[in-house]
């Protein structure tokens, strides 16, 4: 990626970006590892074609490939969620659960942050009821959980 960066800032540097970014692309399709490409279309917004390629990386290297502090699959998610939320909002709740079922207060602050994600997305989307019905569901889940429901509501949730 640090490759890939570096080049992009050079070409666009000296205006050639728009000129080799196909011919960089296309390189990168047929030769980069389905994980970098993913990270690629990260980098260029290019939330459909990041998600395609998502598809091609291993169930298991999706999940325990860390991109950053984030999981590959989670952080297509977290940048995606305003363009494709429909997309994004099922795999930011997996996660939240997940996280919830860990059990821990840093575990459950970290399924708050990605509820909140999923809140602004229904919101977003005028499909509020959608979220109410959610965190319902969720509170009464794990109603047993003072700490979970403690980071609910210092999310605000």
């Amino acid at each position: 990626m640090r490759g890939y960066v570096l080049l992009k800032q050079t070409a666009v540097e000296l205006g050639q970006w728009a000129e080799i970014y196909p011919d960089v692309m296309h390189d990168l399709k047929d030769s980069a590892p389905s994980d970098i490409l993913v990270r690629v279309y990260l980098e260029e917004h290019e939330w459909q074609a990041a998600w395609d390629a998502l598809d091609k990386v291993s169930s298991t290297m999706r999940s325990y490939y860390n991109y950053g502090s984030e999981i590959l699959e989670l952080e297509v998610a977290r940048q995606s969620i305003n363009v494709m939320p429909n997309r994004a909002i099922p795999v930011l709740i997996r996660y939240a659960r997940h996280y919830i079922d860990e059990r821990g207060r840093d575990n459950y602050a970290l399924a708050a942050s990605y509820l909140s994600d999923v809140c602004r997305a229904y919101d977003d989307m005028g499909e509020f009821e959608k979220w109410e019905m959610l965190i319902a569901d969720i509170r009464r889940e794990y109603k047993k959980l003072p700490a979970l429901q403690d980071e609910l509501n210092k999310a605000g949730l």
